[in-house]
């Protein structure tokens, strides 16, 4: 349920950004600068996530479930 939940809200704000940028696009054709805006404030969103601690980086190895495949191999086979 709380996967379905998320797809739910995924796709719900993937619709309202598609429809932003078509309206953003009618008055200001060029996609490559408001692509280049949606990274830039992303990554200063992310930035200052991180920063004032309200995230923990997860830059780490993930870890395999044990008894996977994947947990099996980095085991040694």
């Amino acid at each position: 349920m709380v996967t379905l939940s998320f797809v739910l809200m995924w796709y719900g704000l993937n619709v309202a950004f598609n429809l932003l940028n078509k309206t953003i696009f009618n008055y200001f054709p060029f996609p490559y600068t408001v692509s280049a805006v949606h990274v830039v404030v992303g990554l200063a969103y992310c930035t200052l996530t991180y920063l004032f601690g309200a995230k923990k980086a997860s830059f780490g190895r993930a870890r395999a479930l044990p008894g996977s495949p994947a947990w099996r191999c980095g085991r040694g086979c």
